[in-house]
């Protein structure tokens, strides 16, 4: 198997951490998406960036957000 690469997408697109009382989608390419929504956390080296919700009103309070950050993170790596 080819070694990870973080900065590609042809691997894991989003992990999803499910803990007691907050899920967290971790985007491995995170930081080429220009988030305007402030949704994305973080400031890791190797580009990764991090949703984090506490239940499901606040999914559905954030789902506008996480849409367009999915729809923008998608065009991009379609493009590499």
């Amino acid at each position: 198997m080819k070694e990870f690469d973080p900065k590609e997408y042809k691997r894991d697109l989003i992990v999803m951490n499910l803990h007691k009382g907050r899920i967290m989608m971790v985007f491995p390419s995170g930081a080429k998406v220009n988030d305007q929504s402030g949704l994305l956390e973080g400031d890791y080296k190797d580009g990764r960036r991090i949703a984090t919700f506490k239940d499901l009103d606040d999914v559905q309070a954030k789902q506008g957000a996480l849409q367009t950050i999915i729809k923008s993170w998608l065009e991009l790596v379609d493009k590499e």
